[in-house]
């Protein structure tokens, strides 16, 4: 066996793991910043069991909508990812 060519497909493969990879967080951002501007909508539903929020600093009610959109987002994208991996 040509080592040469066992090596050129190695680095096929890792070509096509790299653009795979790229596509899936291009999926998951696109997925994250979709899902942001429903986070206003959801919000009040997800708070229902405890009432209300307290935020302790400033940045906790953005880091708060952030990290709603990004597991949404993540949920959204699923579907998309496991095709990839696929």
């Amino acid at each position: 066996m040509n080592l040469s060519a066992t090596f050129q497909s190695f680095l096929t493969h890792l070509d096509e793991l790299r653009k795979r990879l790229i596509v899936i967080g291009m999926g998951f951002i696109v997925a994250t910043l979709v899902c942001y501007n429903f986070v206003g909508d959801i919000l009040p539903w997800l708070m229902k069991p405890a009432g209300r929020l307290i935020f302790t600093s400033p940045l906790d009610g953005f880091s708060a909508y952030m990290t709603i959109a990004a597991v949404l987002g993540f949920i959204v994208s699923l579907p998309f990812t496991l095709y990839q991996v696929w």
